[in-house]
């Protein structure tokens, strides 16, 4: 089950509601770039999409120590079940998208031929995404339109790059170690310094939205008490690409409300009990792994062996 199918649980939203941070009414900037009259909604989730990868690429060229945390969501749609067709039609997209990356990161100035190609290849990777991330869309293989590179563009002008590097970590697309597999390839789009950033298209901050980079923040903590290589985290943010704005999470406020260490253990034993079994399995390989013991990571201290038949409490 993903990240967003437990967020579509009744419980689930509820439990997670209970440690949304306080966050007074605060005022946005300007809209510098609404989204084009009469583009559908699944075009703008592709541009979005596209705008994750092209924002990789591009800290991939300005920070080389980056790392990433996993393959490509593009890549994983061409391995999975829902893939039908397109790895015979279009397979060789991200094959060419990473021979692309190799060359686009040695590059200092950019030349606007450049920028066209990260466009275009970005839009294809977002586009094997889709069928990664909804399954039951119809795919659009076609090549990426001028109007879908020309939004792009856009938005990508408008990204300041400065405010997401740092001189220490920067992890593209980062995983949450065994977690990652056990919530249907859950991955967040960065973590840069001690900071997890999510990107998105919409002009303001939605209720799922927030959901989702609490969801990853609870997740990072378990990863991280289980020996996954991140950082500590000191906030979590939402870039709204058409506003170039962060809204920002403090999290020590987030750790610091009453329900927060209740709600931390619960929402991690509903992940693992929606799998018990395998989910065991899963983090007890990934801990062999590791040179050193874990954390004691809140939630996972008593995972029922396998076996074990989950009963609800009356």
């Amino acid at each position: 089950m993903s990240l967003s199918q437990h967020l579509r649980l009744k419980q689930v939203r509820l439990g997670l509601e209970r440690i949304v941070p306080d966050v007074r009414r605060r005022t946005l900037g300007p809209v510098l770039a609404p989204a084009p009259a009469g583009m559908p909604p699944w075009v703008r989730g592709t541009v979005g999409m596209a705008l994750d990868y092209a924002i990789r690429f591009e800290l991939k060229r300005l920070c080389p120590w980056a790392t990433e945390g996993g393959p490509w969501a593009a890549e994983l749609a061409l391995r999975s079940r829902r893939a039908g067709s397109a790895p015979e039609l279009v397979g060789h997209w991200p094959v060419d998208a990473r021979a692309f990356l190799r060359e686009y990161v040695r590059l200092g100035a950019m030349p606007d031929a450049v920028r066209d190609q990260l466009f275009r290849h970005t839009l294809r990777l977002a586009r094997l995404e889709a069928i990664y991330r909804a399954p039951l869309a119809i795919p659009d293989l076609d090549e990426p339109c001028d109007r879908e590179v020309d939004e792009l563009s856009r938005l990508f002008a408008l990204v300041p790059f400065a405010q997401l590097t740092d001189h220490t970590t920067v992890i593209l697309n980062p995983s949450f170690a065994w977690l990652t597999e056990a919530i249907d390839g859950a991955d967040a789009d960065l973590v840069t310094g001690t900071r997890l950033v999510d990107f998105t298209t919409e002009a303001t901050v939605s209720k799922d939205k927030l959901l989702q980079v609490l969801g990853y923040f609870l997740l990072a903590r378990a990863a991280r008490d289980d020996g996954a290589p991140l950082p500590h985290l000191d906030s979590v943010e939402v870039y709204l690409a058409r506003r170039a704005e962060f809204v920002t999470y403090d999290a020590v406020e987030i750790t610091a409300l009453p329900a927060f260490a209740e709600v931390e253990s619960w929402f991690l034993k509903e992940v693992v009990k929606a799998d018990a079994p395998r989910n065991v399995e899963r983090r007890a390989r990934w801990l062999a792994t590791q040179r050193r013991g874990p954390k004691r990571a809140p939630g996972l201290a008593n995972v029922p062996p396998r076996g074990t038949r989950l009963r609800k409490k009356p």
